[in-house]
């Protein structure tokens, strides 16, 4: 949980060094409580231009990782295991349209996504999926 803790922190910032270490307080301009900066990601590496929630998933089978990152158009999944080099594996697209709110929860094996778009309803994804996405 607390990778999963720290890469929502490293989602919502914007510093572009890796491993910046909490000094005082802050890793570079951002308040850490004891965290350091592991690594960052851009929303250009997701193809869109923000995100909106995040949650995580650790795999019962092999202890594996993985964040989930609601973004405008869609949902984002990270292999965060190594938290120094997280792997992006991939992203369901939106059925609708772009939303400024995306909600992911997590259950058992399955993350369900609902969305404030109209039409959106619900998502059920199957994590297992997540353990033969090869990148």
């Amino acid at each position: 949980m607390k990778k999963i803790m720290l890469f929502v922190f490293i989602v919502y910032s914007i510093v572009n060094n890796a491993q910046t270490p909490c000094n005082n307080g802050m890793a570079g301009s951002y308040p850490c409580n004891g965290y350091d900066l592991q690594s960052f990601i851009p929303f250009s590496t997701f193809n869109t231009s923000g995100g909106n929630d995040s949650w995580g998933w650790t795999d019962p089978d092999d202890g594996n990782e993985y964040a989930i990152m609601g973004l405008k158009n869609g949902t984002a999944f990270i292999d965060i295991s190594d938290p120094i080099n997280p792997v992006y594996l991939g992203k369901l697209p939106t059925h609708t349209s772009n939303s400024t709110w995306r909600d992911i929860k997590v259950y058992q094996n399955h993350a369900f996504v609902v969305s404030e778009a109209g039409g959106h309803g619900m998502q059920v994804f199957d994590l297992t999926r997540l353990r033969n996405v090869a990148n």
